[in-house]
């Protein structure tokens, strides 16, 4: 950064439509848990362009599970956001 500029703060999109993910039954009833981490990309329009395993939950259903509900969310940048920015989320997989 040169002398005399700011970076601008980081401003995280809100979520509008964030649907949990559906549990595996195989994993519910082996009651297997894990937390999983996705990097996903957000376009100008809100949409979810691209997304990406991070850290994986150890089990391949909860992964995919994860992968299938963050495609399907929706996002309002926030003013002054940058359009196509990436950003991560940790999917938590626990049976109560």
């Amino acid at each position: 950064m040169s002398a005399g500029t700011l970076a601008a703060p980081y401003r995280a999109p809100k979520a509008l439509h964030s649907p949990a993910p559906e549990y595996p039954e195989e994993a519910r009833w082996e009651k297997r848990t894990g937390l999983a981490t996705l990097g996903f990309r957000v376009e100008a329009n809100g949409s979810v362009a691209e997304v990406r395993m991070l850290h994986s939950s150890g089990h391949a259903d909860l992964d995919a599970a994860a992968v299938e509900s963050l495609r399907h969310w929706r996002f309002v940048l926030p003013t002054g956001g940058a359009p196509a920015s990436w950003y991560r989320y940790l999917f938590r997989f626990e049976l109560t």
